[in-house]
């Protein structure tokens, strides 16, 4: 009897132990997954949309791509892959003038190279996707033939653009560091003559800041400092913006050695003697 009652407890001791192991892997295996896993998402802007500087998406809507986030992973470790599209499509109630891409027109840009940004659901609904250098395929189809680069952006940085259930986020930010070293190509504007200083200065007395209501001096828009301290980048923010689903899209990987030779970089302005 004694045998018995000791063997009983030296197996009931060994067996609590591993209850509790247990229950504690089947806690972590049922960790459920994020909504925004295994859906695609679209954030195409509009002119208002973006707001630093002031004014600015007078410019750049019809040059600034629309995103594609395809959004993978398990429990709250979610990671998405970004990918471009072309940012607008004509409007065919007035010629003049250009609409933001929708879900059922846009089409991944094959000459974009894609993007990963890991990032934790686990304050869902908000989330923060970068912020990430990446490499960006951009296009001015107001030019003809269309001007076209790819380069390099900074601090890119999507906050909070993801939806709540089937609302979209009306909350979202955008934030971005654009070198116009680079993308001086696209000014066509500013004439054949035109270099990257030319470009700052232009933007220099075209814009004020977001955050002045009138015309002083301190509020006009310098370039500042690249992440090498040349002073050739402008930040650039879009708000109250947010995705919306669309599984209808394909996102495929595609690197800069993948993309077609028609993705090549426009020939830069060749100055006036």
């Amino acid at each position: 009897m004694m045998n018995r009652f000791a063997t009983g407890l030296v197996l009931l001791g060994l067996t609590l132990p591993l209850a509790a192991c247990s229950g504690g892997d089947d806690d972590d295996d049922t960790t459920p997954t994020s909504p925004w896993s295994g859906h695609t998402y679209l954030l195409s802007l509009a002119k208002r949309d973006w707001t630093k500087p002031k004014n600015i998406g007078q410019d750049l809507f019809g040059v600034a791509p629309a995103f594609i986030f395809k959004v993978t992973g398990t429990g709250n470790d979610l990671s998405a892959t970004m990918a471009t599209a072309p940012g607008a499509y004509p409007n065919p109630a007035d010629t003049t003038t250009s609409l933001p891409v929708t879900p059922a027109q846009a089409m991944q840009e094959p000459c974009g190279p894609t993007a990963k940004f890991p990032f934790s659901a686990s304050g869902y609904p908000k989330m923060t996707l970068g912020p990430n250098q990446v490499r960006m395929f951009v296009k001015n189809t107001t030019q003809t033939p269309p001007l076209q680069i790819t380069a390099d952006v900074y601090d890119l940085k999507f906050t909070d653009i993801l939806p709540n259930g089937s609302t979209p986020s009306a909350m979202g930010t955008l934030e971005a560091k654009m070198d116009f070293r680079q993308l001086y190509v696209l000014f066509a504007m500013l004439g054949t003559s035109r270099t990257p200083d030319s470009v700052c200065k232009a933007v220099s007395d075209q814009y004020t800041s977001s955050e002045c209501m009138n015309m002083d001096p301190a509020c006009t828009v310098k370039c500042e400092a690249c992440p090498d301290g040349q002073p050739y980048c402008l930040a650039v923010k879009a708000e109250d913006v947010g995705a919306v689903e669309a599984d209808n899209l394909t996102v495929t990987e595609v690197t800069e050695q993948s993309r077609p030779a028609t993705c090549a970089d426009s020939p830069k302005p060749m100055p006036t003697q």
